[in-house]
């Protein structure tokens, strides 16, 4: 399960990469860069999000093929990312595909659980910037801001969904937390002037919340099982044996390996580990102890 929703008031301009918006398609065939965002992979231990950024001029303006294109007129980017680069220039003939960035979790919606502790109901979010200019034909700079506007291919990126807000933001007027950021006459002005402000907020996907409740009341319900049947032994309402031993010893080992079976294997220590594994593990050792006491103490050798 890999989703990117779009939360514009207007609806979404994308759909499988594919511009659905019309007007906006039509208002971006001439004089205008696209700016193309891939998810590629998210890291919760450290909240940023890996990206390929894809500046896609319109045909007047670069000879384009499947992935990649030939630039016709000069063209600058500015994109906003966690790398030692962050501005890129085409001179006309200069060849233009995919650049890989990775945006940083900078988490501008304060989100409290914004960590991988909480997991998986860990939630994050960053925000992404781009300034686009191009120039004309006979010009060696690029000398004017681009029309543009951001879209996006479908994620790669299973287990986690993301939605995305544009916004209006770009020039510092308003943050994330006014009403005017989303303002759609406001961001396509914006877009107008090669400004691209993007929301971005992460959370798992269902299919990983299920699979983690799931594996944790498994955990649950096997300790409170091998509780059972030693508090039955321990008042002398069943017989101690080997068997029970091995049950209790394999349960110690097992509980840890069905914590490796979560889905993005968090680290240790999360939220559910100090509530469930860690007092799963304690009592399975007591129970593995009393057990080992009884056996021990037994008259009868039989196993």
């Amino acid at each position: 399960q890999m989703i990117i929703a779009e939360m514009d008031d207007t609806g979404p301009k994308t759909l499988n990469g594919v511009i659905i918006d019309k007007e906006l398609d039509a208002k971006l065939d001439m004089d205008s860069i696209e700016f193309w965002y891939q998810f590629l992979d998210f890291s919760s231990k450290t909240g940023s999000l890996s990206v390929n950024a894809y500046i896609w001029p319109s045909n007047n303006l670069a000879t384009l093929f499947s992935s990649s294109g030939t630039v016709k007129v000069p063209i600058s980017a500015f994109i906003d990312n966690v790398s030692t680069r962050s501005s890129f220039e085409y001179s006309p003939g200069d060849s233009i595909g995919a650049i890989p960035i990775v945006i940083d979790g900078s988490n501008p919606l304060a989100l409290p659980n914004s960590n991988e502790f909480y997991y998986p109901f860990d939630q994050y979010s960053l925000d992404s910037y781009a300034k686009l200019k191009n120039g004309s034909s006979d010009s060696k700079k690029s000398i004017q801001n681009s029309n543009s506007y951001e879209f996006f291919w479908p994620s790669q990126v299973s287990g986690y969904v993301f939605k995305v807000w544009r916004g209006a933001t770009f020039a510092d007027t308003y943050d994330w937390f006014d009403i005017e950021a989303y303002d759609q006459d406001k961001i396509s002005e914006q877009r107008e002037n090669g400004e691209i402000s993007l929301l971005i907020k992460v959370s798992r996907s269902n299919s990983v919340k299920l699979a983690s409740v799931l594996i944790y009341f498994g955990i649950i319900l096997s300790c409170l099982a091998l509780l059972i049947m030693t508090t039955f032994i321990f008042r002398g309402k069943r017989p101690s044996s080997v068997t029970a031993l091995v049950w209790a010893a394999a349960q110690i080992l097992g509980l840890f390996q069905i914590r490796q079976l979560l889905p993005d294997n968090p680290r240790l220590g999360i939220l559910l580990d100090l509530y469930i594994f860690y007092p799963g593990v304690v009592v399975s050792l007591f129970c593995a102890i009393v057990l080992t006491i009884f056996w021990v103490k037994k008259d009868d050798f039989r196993i």
